[in-house]
């Protein structure tokens, strides 16, 4: 699976390390993170997701992290089982979503 993570208040790269350092600790398949966002590949059979909000709680990250799906193959139950935020049935309807969100934050 992949997903994108976005976290509002990442500003440094200081921030980007700390993300960085703590998904190199777990088993994942890959991940790139910039400011403001993490993106990462992983195996849902061998990592869950929570392992990885942990990891970008760990960093100091989590409490402005906001997670926004859209798509095919996800559905509002796979959001609603996994706490995440933003959800649309598209991925143009997602990022208009977290758009709202953000600019109310």
């Amino acid at each position: 699976m992949k997903k994108e993570f976005k976290i509002e208040g990442m500003s440094c790269n200081h921030c980007v390390m700390a993300v960085q350092k703590n998904l190199s600790k777990i088993k994942i398949i890959k991940f790139e993170v910039k400011i403001g966002s993490a993106k990462v590949e992983f195996d849902e059979k061998e990592i869950a997701e929570e392992a990885i909000i942990k990891a970008i709680e760990d960093a100091g990250l989590r409490k402005d992290v906001v997670i926004a799906v859209g798509g095919a193959p996800v559905t509002r139950h796979f959001a609603d089982m996994y706490g995440i935020e933003i959800y649309a049935p598209d991925a143009s309807g997602a990022a208009k979503e977290f758009v709202k969100v953000i600019s109310k934050k």
